[in-house]
C-alpha cells in the first residue's frame, strides 16, 4: 500500500466508533481471507476520500489580477526554459528550451524546440494544440496536447499559477 496506508489508518482511527472488544468478537466469526479483503477494500476507499491533489484555486495566485483575469492573448510570444523534462523521452535531457506560443482561433498552440544533451546538441521540435480554460472563473486553467507522428497525447493540465506583468500589462515571467 505504501505511504497512503498510514493516511488511511489515521482516517480509520479517527472515524471508527467501535470498541476493540466487539471488533475482536466479530473478527473471530469471519473467515480470515474475507477479513483481509475487507481491510484492503476499506483502506482503498478511505485513501480516496482522505487524500487528494489540490485544485487549481488551491494553488493559483488568484489574488494576482494577472492570474485572476488571465488573458491568453498576452501569453503569445517566445518563452524560454533552462531545462525541460515534461514529456518522458521526447524532452528528457533538453537544454536551451524555447516555446513559441501562438493563438489558434480561440485556443492556442506551441512550437517547442530544444537541444538534446547540451546546448550544442541535436535540435528536437514538437508542436502542441492546446485549449483555453473551460471554466471562466479560472482563465489560467488551460490544457495542452502534443502532436505525435499519429494523433495527439491525451490533453493534460497546463495551469498558469502566477504571472508578472510590466507597467503596460504585458506578461513578463
Amino acid at each position: 500500500f505504501g505511504p497512503s496506508r498510514f493516511c488511511s489508518s489515521a482516517v480509520f482511527d479517527q472515524t471508527a466508533s467501535i470498541s476493540w472488544q466487539s471488533l475482536e468478537t466479530t473478527m473471530l466469526s469471519i473467515p480470515q481471507g474475507l477479513v483481509s479483503l475487507l481491510v484492503v477494500v476499506a483502506a482503498i476507499l478511505l485513501t480516496g476520500t482522505s487524500a487528494s491533489c489540490p485544485g487549481y484555486s488551491d494553488v493559483a495566485n488568484m489574488s494576482n489580477p494577472a492570474v485572476a483575469k488571465f488573458e491568453l492573448s498576452k501569453f503569445v510570444g517566445t518563452w524560454y526554459e533552462v531545462y525541460s523534462h515534461n514529456l518522458p523521452y521526447l524532452t528528457s535531457g533538453c537544454h536551451c528550451t524555447r516555446y513559441d506560443v501562438a493563438l489558434q482561433g480561440e485556443d492556442w498552440g506551441t512550437h517547442f524546440m530544444c537541444k538534446k544533451g547540451n546546448s550544442a546538441g541535436k535540435m528536437t521540435e514538437l508542436h502542441s494544440d492546446n485549449k483555453h480554460a473551460s471554466d471562466p472563473r479560472y482563465p489560467g486553467m488551460l490544457t495542452e496536447s502534443w502532436k505525435l507522428p499519429v494523433g495527439h497525447t491525451p490533453a493534460t493540465a497546463y495551469w498558469v499559477l502566477d504571472v508578472g506583468a510590466d507597467a503596460t500589462g504585458d506578461y513578463q515571467k
